[in-house]
């Protein structure tokens, strides 16, 4: 059988949208989470627009479901950004959502947030890794297709009671430093 001797030009995105996160060449997450504020902002505006008169255990549960699970934390072990800048935006979402009751416009946000019963982004995006984290050890997901974490060894770095310490690899740039596997080690094991 004789081959063809073409060349198939492919064409270079600037971003990939992949299982719904978006992200460039150098694995930067910036704009993926430009779009997801963006999105969480759009139905915040659709929830003040037609539930004017909500209360505020209402609002919560709406915000909850409609805000906060799908656009803040959708797939946030993969996407969770370690910059501040982006840490503030997610969070000024949220700040911005417990603002739209009137009754609790004037208080400071961590009153609101004790008000409302809810903890911040940055608490959830941490408890959401420990819940994946522990899902992963413990062989709770498909081990031929899931993430192999770096186990170490008993005489290497074994405390007391906990025979599960991860291993942190050595990196030089940012994007292995903060990645999942290596961000997940100070707080699993801390």
């Amino acid at each position: 059988m004789v081959q063809n001797n073409c060349t198939v030009e492919l064409q270079r995105d600037a971003y990939v949208k992949d299982l719904g996160v978006v992200f460039d060449e150098k694995l930067n997450f910036s704009q993926h989470i430009s779009e997801r504020i963006n999105k969480a902002y759009s139905v915040l505006w659709l929830i003040r627009r037609n539930f004017r008169d909500i209360g505020s255990a209402a609002f919560v549960l709406i915000y909850k479901h409609l805000v906060r699970s799908h656009h803040l934390e959708y797939n946030n072990s993969v996407w969770a950004s370690y910059r501040k800048s982006d840490i503030d935006k997610l969070e000024k979402v949220q700040k911005r959502a417990t603002k739209m009751i009137q009754e609790m416009g004037n208080f400071k946000y961590p009153e609101r947030l004790r008000q409302f019963e809810l903890p911040t982004l940055a608490h959830r995006r941490n408890r959401g890794d420990m819940i994946v984290t522990y899902k992963l050890i413990s062989g709770l997901y498909d081990e031929q297709v899931t993430l192999q974490l770096d186990m170490a060894t008993i005489g290497q770095q074994y405390t007391r009671g906990n025979s599960r310490k991860l291993t942190a690899m050595r990196c030089r740039f940012d994007l292995r430093k903060y990645c999942f596997t290596n961000r997940i080690v100070n707080m699993f094991t801390g």
